[in-house]
């Protein structure tokens, strides 16, 4: 405190000791010219030291909103690393549920609004439970992983992949019509098909069963989008594997 404060007391402590030196009977005797001009130097040395103070003060203020900035940055930035993780799966590194449900919402509120089409696919790995039993979860994890990070090369920037949980991940296709999504939904499963994965030392391969919904002019909800979406991925799975089927498209009303 004393030391934040050294120019006003400075100052003061120096008009003192010109006022009582303008009071030794020495300097009287040089006339009272001398001693009134002596004694004006206090108020001086009293304003330049207000003067330094208020100088300081402003640069400790300048340092403090300097620090407030910074300190602020640094909470948006663990804010939002801390969002990225609520709604990234950290085994895969594409969408959680809750990103994908967050997203698929959004992406069907426009498609609604604007009139536009929107189609989803949900995916899941042929006979996963297998690799799980066979090789163990350590190769599970690494199939889950290399195969999102293979959907997400596969389709555009604005397209959404993410994993629903176990061995089922879902793809968004914004703009999408139940044709396009037909054709990437075929070229997913064909590269997944190619994909090879190696993982210590063992050679792996998957195949995937695609079902496709696309959202129809009328009446449908998000839970109806993902219902129809999941029956067909369901006959595709019946209907023995490695292979894509479209939910039937509904007519407006």
């Amino acid at each position: 405190m004393l030391r934040a404060r050294w120019p006003v007391l400075l100052g003061g402590l120096l008009a003192v000791v010109v006022v009582a030196a303008a009071g030794v009977s020495e300097l009287m005797q040089r006339g009272p010219g001398f001693s009134a001009a002596l004694i004006g130097v206090a108020p001086l040395a009293i304003s330049a030291g207000l003067m330094m103070q208020l100088r300081l003060n402003a640069r400790s203020a300048r340092l403090r909103e300097a620090e407030l900035i910074a300190g602020t940055e640094a909470l948006r930035a663990a804010s939002e690393q801390l969002e990225q993780l609520v709604v990234v799966d950290a085994l895969t590194g594409v969408l959680n549920r809750r990103g994908f449900d967050e997203q698929l919402s959004a992406e069907f509120t426009r498609s609604r609004r604007y009139s536009r089409p929107l189609s989803l696919l949900l995916i899941d790995i042929d006979d996963f439970k297998q690799v799980n039993d066979a090789l163990g979860h350590l190769t599970g994890d690494f199939v889950l992983a290399s195969i999102a990070q293979a959907l997400s090369a596969s389709v555009r920037a604005s397209d959404i992949v993410a994993r629903q949980g176990g061995d089922e991940f879902a793809v968004v296709l914004p703009e999408t019509d139940h044709v396009a999504a037909e054709t990437v939904a075929e070229k997913l499963r064909s590269h997944i098909r190619e994909h090879s994965m190696s993982h210590e030392g063992t050679e792996l391969a998957a195949t995937i069963s695609i079902g496709v919904a696309t959202l129809p002019a009328e009446n449908m909800s998000v839970d109806g989008l993902i219902g129809q979406a999941d029956e067909a991925l369901y006959a595709a799975k019946r209907a023995g594997k490695d292979r894509v089927v479209a939910a039937p498209m509904q007519a407006a009303a």
